[in-house]
């Protein structure tokens, strides 16, 4: 009888501590070939709105690589386009690069660790823990517009480059909003207008052909 109340406690105690709140998985971060993210810029020369549609899934030094076509408009003027590559496994979504500074075979910047909950700490090189790191600073409600988000909070560390970035992910959707400040005061923002996860819809107004 004691050992069972025991196990019982220990149990109990167990959970207790390891219980974090709200927390995403790897599974639950979108990255599916045809999904269309629409975002509205503030301070971006590129462009006033951005198009990020994964276009490929793909395999490169035996990982799983995705890309993603990103297209900067003003107004609705194609101003700019790029291609990013990215990797999600089951502890990291990474930043492998893009087609101006290439691919990133070594080192990858870990944007997101697994499981994402708020206080999850992660380091920018694993073995050096003095060094810069990643943080879950928060689980926000986020709006935009008139859209409510349950999202994430992440925040680099980097004493050295200084300024603040931030970063909002939500469940099922991925990145909602974004936004920098420098040390001279100078900022730039990014937020989800609109989320396709099968592609953009064709017309169906009903319009003339």
């Amino acid at each position: 009888m004691k050992k069972l109340i025991l196990t019982v406690f220990i149990l109990v105690a167990m959970g207790c501590t390891s219980w974090r709140g709200p927390a995403m998985k790897s599974e639950d971060f979108p990255m599916d070939v045809g999904a269309v993210h629409v975002y509205r810029l503030q301070g971006y020369s590129q462009g006033d709105s951005m198009v990020v549609t994964t276009t490929e899934k793909g395999s490169k030094d035996g990982k799983t690589i995705y890309i993603d076509s990103i297209a900067y408009f003003i107004g609705d003027s194609l101003n700019y386009s790029i291609e990013a590559y990215y990797e999600l496994t089951s502890n990291y979504f990474y930043y492998r690069g893009d087609d101006a500074i290439g691919y990133i075979k070594h080192d990858p910047v870990k944007l997101v660790a697994f499981s994402l909950y708020e206080g999850r700490t992660w380091y920018v090189d694993s073995d050096d823990t003095l060094g810069d790191y990643w943080e879950c600073v928060d689980y926000d409600d986020v709006w935009i517009d008139s859209t409510h988000y349950d999202a994430f909070c992440v925040q680099p560390f980097n004493p050295a480059e200084g300024g603040i970035s931030r970063y909002w992910y939500a469940s099922g959707v991925g990145l909602v909003k974004f936004g920098n400040s420098d040390l001279s005061g100078v900022s730039n923002s990014k937020e989800l207008l609109a989320y396709y996860p099968d592609g953009i819809p064709e017309d169906t107004t009903g319009g003339e052909e």
